[in-house]
């Protein structure tokens, strides 16, 4: 199972080499990663009757992180908030889905801003207090209203450029697949290959992205051009049993031990 698994990041790795010069997506292909616009609407009829403030606090962490599904694995989450199968998705960046993402959370900052507190809740409570956090959290991650470029950081809120040297979901995807990922099972490593079989519409989802902002007339400025080059070319250059989404696979491999149906305990070695 063990070699079976490394051939098919193997296969995954080398297929990315040889297929850098593609241009094109089919924004079809991006399936289950980023919820559509109608999924994360708020008003949508699984949300009728949720008007307390803790049902839109989470519905608010819902909406960030099924977007943002690498970063409910480094936070570890429960499938409520980060989705189902999260950790077997990457996320989607193209416009589309971050104009989704941003108008979902100025709905519900909305919601939140207008919605009153009982005077009983003040009182029992730090009601009045949390009520001011989440106006501000869920107005740092909608971005905005008159720039919408860029796109939405998990840390930094509204990040200018999409590719830069610094951060962006090029550097930062693959940095918190390898850090955080956890492989206990035979399910989370099969969860580990299928992430790793988004990386193509998701890194051309990044790009989709920046070729908008572009369009609009927003361009980085050359030195981030030149420095994100290098960054993302030493990402790649390593070869394919050396790169450290293969090897940080391996290693966890190495230290999985599973249960098999006959009952017994099975370490995946070669």
């Amino acid at each position: 199972m063990r070699v079976i698994l490394l051939l098919m990041l193997f296969f995954w790795l080398t297929a990315c080499q040889e297929e850098q010069s593609a241009e094109n997506i089919n924004q079809n292909e991006i399936t289950g990663d980023q919820p559509s616009s109608q999924d994360l609407d708020i008003d949508s009829q699984s949300d009728k009757g949720a008007n307390t403030l803790s049902a839109y606090y989470q519905k608010s962490a819902q909406i960030l992180l099924t977007a943002r599904p690498t970063y409910a694995s480094v936070l570890g989450v429960d499938a409520s908030l980060g989705g189902n199968d999260y950790n077997a998705k990457i996320g989607d960046y193209s416009p589309e889905a971050e104009k989704a993402l941003r108008h979902s959370l100025r709905q519900i900052n909305k919601k939140i801003t207008n919605l009153e507190i009982k005077d009983s809740q003040i009182k029992d409570s730090q009601a009045k207090e949390n009520k001011q956090v989440m106006q501000q959290l869920t107005r740092y991650f909608s971005g905005h209203n008159d720039f919408e470029v860029g796109y939405i950081d998990t840390w930094m809120g509204l990040s200018p450029f999409i590719i830069n040297q610094i951060n962006g979901p090029l550097i930062d995807v693959p940095d918190q697949i390898i850090t955080n990922q956890r492989i206990e099972s035979i399910e989370d490593a099969e969860d580990y290959i299928a992430r790793l079989d988004a990386f193509n519409p998701f890194v051309q989802s990044v790009v989709s992205k920046l070729a908008a902002d572009t369009d609009s007339g927003w361009i980085p400025p050359k030195v981030i051009i030149e420095k994100s080059i290098r960054t993302l070319s030493d990402f790649v250059a390593p070869e394919v049993t050396d790169h450290p989404l293969y090897t940080v696979f391996a290693d966890k491999l190495n230290q999985l031990t599973v249960i098999t149906n006959d009952g017994m305990f099975m370490q995946l070695m070669v």
